[in-house]
């Protein structure tokens, strides 16, 4: 998603994606970044769904959470030329605030 034209002046942004979604009965259960960034990824899923796929979403989501925030506090404990070589090389994540 996007939240500034990059790719054309009427693309879609990300308020318009989920404010069709919302009415389409979605909600947006996480992203990979702020939602003031330019790009990021959103994941949306449908209202209503079954308590054990609702826990399993949910259980899902803290993992990843945890996991980001680990790879964080790794991150910061690198030093510089260490962090920036491993950012580069794809290695790690890109850190995200989650």
């Amino acid at each position: 998603m996007e939240t500034a034209p990059c790719i054309e002046a009427t693309q879609k942004l990300h308020g318009d994606v989920a404010g069709l979604l919302a009415g389409l009965g979605f909600m947006e259960l996480a992203t990979d970044g702020r939602t003031n960034n330019l790009q990021f990824n959103s994941l949306f899923v449908r209202r209503g769904l079954p308590a054990l796929t609702r826990t399993r979403l949910a259980y899902h989501t803290r993992v990843q959470q945890l996991r980001r925030w680990l790879v964080n506090m790794v991150l910061a404990l690198c030093p510089a030329r260490l962090r920036n070589y491993l950012l580069r090389r794809r290695q790690i994540p890109v850190a995200v605030a989650g």
